[in-house]
């Protein structure tokens, strides 16, 4: 569930930016453009956020999961089960 429906989504999330951010870089490389550095800064920057954002809002709920599976639920039983209220998820 985790390689699945986290990590696979997150590494192609990345390589399909990165390509973005290469094809920016490359053609700013070709133009002439006194702010094409700022701009390229803007593009890095924003895909951060991006890619930053999905593993902020996703983590917790697949590394949760990830606990679950490992029954690790003895651990912290309060924690778990106040999440498991909200996120619906009981094994």
């Amino acid at each position: 569930m985790l390689t699945v429906n986290f990590l696979m989504p997150l590494f192609s999330v990345i390589i399909m930016y990165g390509l973005i951010v290469r094809r920016v870089r490359r053609s700013g490389r070709k133009s002439q453009r006194a702010n094409m550095q700022m701009y390229e800064r803007r593009v890095t920057f924003r895909v951060l956020i991006v890619i930053g954002t999905y593993c902020v809002c996703w983590s917790p709920y697949y590394i949760y999961g990830f606990l679950l599976n490992i029954n690790l639920r003895h651990l912290f039983f309060e924690e778990f089960y106040i999440l498991s209220v909200f996120t619906k998820i009981d094994h």
